[in-house]
């Protein structure tokens, strides 16, 4: 008996770049399809009920909580199986066989939690932040030190800065290598704008960190490996990712809270699942 493979795509004011994706996945042999809308104000109810009679369900929500809360949403509905997240601003590059693909990547890594998939930019090159190695804390104090670096008027603080974090820059922004892409590994994370995860896992470690809008593939992929789970990157599945709307006025702010509140869980032990 073949496992299920549910398709669930967190919206938030994309009724458009939805309507294109549903279209598109309607024949890559998902279970099921799953539209988990975060209190949307636009016409996403409207374009996800032309495809209801097609297996697609439209779950609302009266309170916007951002994605990672949002997806979680998929454990009242479903719980065994493997569910498919993807983001309402992306295509997949084939359809046809996306749900095969994905049952056999979790068939040769029966020890993986969750398996994230290729990601390219929609000039068809690697999206920089596709996966990549296990976040370490220092990671923080790196990103903060390049920016103090930018912004800072002395030569002698500059040099000085330079001096202790360079190495640690350059790596930085080499998160990923473009021509690794095509190859299958294990990671340390994966972007969840194309992530399926074993729901059984899923629901073990109680999904993404509500608390965070961004950075919460980071959370997620510290409690999976806390029940003896990894992380793999497979290129099958390819989506082409669009990023055509920004529908968050306060991304940049949000994106620094989230940094600081993911480290501050990391030093005090919150993703250990005992």
């Amino acid at each position: 008996m073949k496992t299920a493979v549910y398709l669930a795509i967190p919206n938030y004011n994309m009724a458009d770049q939805l309507e294109r994706l549903v279209a598109s996945a309607l024949d890559a042999g998902y279970e099921h399809i799953y539209v988990l809308d975060d209190c949307s104000s636009d016409h996403s109810q409207e374009i996800v009920a032309q495809f209801e009679s097609q297996g697609v369900s439209f779950i609302p929500s009266n309170v916007n909580k951002g994605a990672g809360a949002t997806r979680n949403q998929i454990l009242n509905y479903q719980s065994s199986g493997i569910i498919h997240f993807l983001d309402a601003d992306v295509n997949l590059v084939s359809a046809n066989g996306s749900a095969d693909n994905i049952r056999a990547a979790f068939a040769r890594h029966p020890d993986a939690g969750a398996i994230g998939f290729q990601v390219l930019n929609p000039d068809k090159t690697q999206y920089d932040w596709n996966f990549g190695p296990k976040r370490k804390l220092i990671d923080g104090l790196t990103w903060k030190s390049f920016k103090l670096y930018k912004q800072i008027n002395s030569n002698r603080a500059r040099l000085l800065l330079e001096r202790v974090f360079k190495q640690r820059w350059d790596n930085f922004w080499t998160y990923t290598h473009p021509e690794s892409g095509q190859h299958e590994q294990q990671v340390g994370a994966a972007v969840e704008c194309n992530l399926a995860v074993r729901l059984e896992d899923f629901q073990k470690v109680d999904g993404f960190d509500g608390a965070l809008r961004f950075h919460e593939i980071h959370s997620l992929a510290l409690r999976l490996r806390s029940i003896a789970k990894t992380i793999w990157y497979v290129p099958e599945v390819a989506i082409i990712k669009h990023d055509e709307v920004e529908v968050r006025a306060n991304r940049k702010q949000e994106m620094r809270r989230a940094l600081w509140l993911l480290d501050f869980k990391r030093l005090t032990g919150q993703y250990k699942i005992r």
